[in-house]
């Protein structure tokens, strides 16, 4: 899975448990491993029900979402989705980051899709960021049940819900 383009690259990050940020202009991001680290994360003494990360959506150069924004990481993946799922019949839609008064605004126009978040719009191709989205949310949940394979019949409801709004984008 992943995404291998140049203008958008979305990647989930697990933030080590040990880890205090204390001030969000220099937070250590090698304190975030990357979910593709399953071996590394599994070894770490996460806590499932309270998961926190970094979700990483970098178009061209600009940071979008990032460490500064670290929160609950599956429950952003959710709202994300559900943000998704709410484009497919309407142009706009917003939601808060789950732990903390941070609104994200997704507004569609044509084959174009904007970001608002905290006053702050970047421009997508509307198709490609709901494309790489949904693979990365994938890649996310997937990994989840490699960390966590005890708790696979939960995680497996949220890939579940996932594939149903892929299928609603008609994604192959």
């Amino acid at each position: 899975m992943g995404n291998n383009n140049k203008n958008l690259k979305i990647e989930s990050f697990i933030l080590l448990p040990e880890y205090i940020v204390k001030d969000l202009n220099k937070i250590d991001q090698t304190k975030f491993i990357n979910i593709k680290k399953q071996e590394d994360l599994r070894n770490q003494n996460l806590d499932f029900e309270h998961l926190e990360g970094a979700l990483s959506i970098q178009h061209r150069d600009k940071m979008i979402f990032g460490f500064k924004y670290w929160d609950l990481i599956d429950q952003l993946w959710f709202c994300l989705m559900t943000a998704i799922k709410e484009l497919i019949n309407n142009t706009k839609t917003e939601f808060y980051f789950p732990d903390q008064p941070t609104k994200v605004i997704l507004e569609k126009k044509d084959n174009h899709l904007s970001i608002i978040i905290n006053n702050d719009k970047t421009n997508f191709d509307f198709y490609e960021f709901i494309k790489t989205s949904i693979d990365a949310s994938l890649e996310f949940y997937n990994a989840l049940i490699k960390i966590f394979p005890e708790k696979k019949d939960f995680i497996h409801q949220d890939i579940k819900y996932i594939e149903e709004i892929k299928k609603l984008y008609e994604f192959n």
